[in-house]
């Protein structure tokens, strides 16, 4: 056996060991999810990084399978690796993984830092920023979720001190709800006492008499003396 044929022979049981080897390797903790971070892994938002097991690209790269990735976030991303995911052109392994995760329904973040372009905005050609605008435009239309730094890091909650000075709590008093009726004197009760004739009436002391039942007091001309 020559070494051409020995080389070939180990070639093939290569590719023979590759092709079996199962396709949800992981080298993430039992219980933690694998993300696949296309870039640099330092702009991943803190809420990802305290949950999951960040993966570079370099781990994709192994198999080339997406299946043990829960999400993949993109970092990072060159103009031309912005316009081949656009075109669903899987040039090398970043576009490749982005593509197969949009066809197999994972969710793609892409950070707004990870856009070069984007820091030429205003400064030149309006027309060109406007084409590659178009692909990440496209990249939305695909699935993509784009993540400002504004969704990215929620804003921390600033406790409310209690003021200095508390008011009193107001009470509220409780009653039956039912009027008193000698307390207030109206027209019929009024009439009600002149009825008999009598020249002078008298009331309970703090009694309120209405308007119109001092008007048939006055009209007969009957004195008011309080008890």
């Amino acid at each position: 056996m020559d070494e051409q044929q020995l080389r070939r022979i180990i070639e093939e049981v290569t590719a023979q060991v590759l092709a079996s080897a199962p396709k949800d390797r992981t080298c993430a903790a039992p219980g933690a999810e694998k993300v696949l971070v296309i870039g640099d892994t330092s702009g991943v938002p803190r809420e990802i990084c305290e949950l999951a097991t960040l993966c570079g690209i370099e781990d994709y790269e192994c198999g080339r399978y997406i299946a043990p990735y829960s999400k993949v976030i993109i970092a990072e991303l060159t103009l031309t690796q912005l316009c081949d995911i656009a075109q669903a052109r899987p040039t090398d392994a970043a576009c490749c993984a982005v593509i197969q995760a949009l066809l197999n329904g994972k969710p793609v973040l892409l950070l707004e830092s990870g856009l070069p372009h984007r820091a030429f905005a205003g400064k030149g050609s309006t027309a060109l920023y406007a084409e590659i605008e178009g692909y990440v435009r496209k990249l939305s239309g695909f699935g993509v979720k784009m993540m400002t730094e504004a969704r990215m890091y929620k804003p921390a909650e600033v406790p409310v001190k209690p003021a200095k000075h508390q008011p009193a709590p107001v009470t509220v008093p409780r009653g039956n709800g039912q009027p008193n009726p000698g307390s207030v004197i109206t027209e019929e009760i009024a009439l009600g006492l002149v009825k008999d004739g009598a020249d002078t009436v008298t009331l309970p002391h703090g009694a309120i008499l209405t308007p119109s039942a001092k008007d048939v007091f006055t009209k007969m001309k009957v004195s008011v003396q309080r008890n």
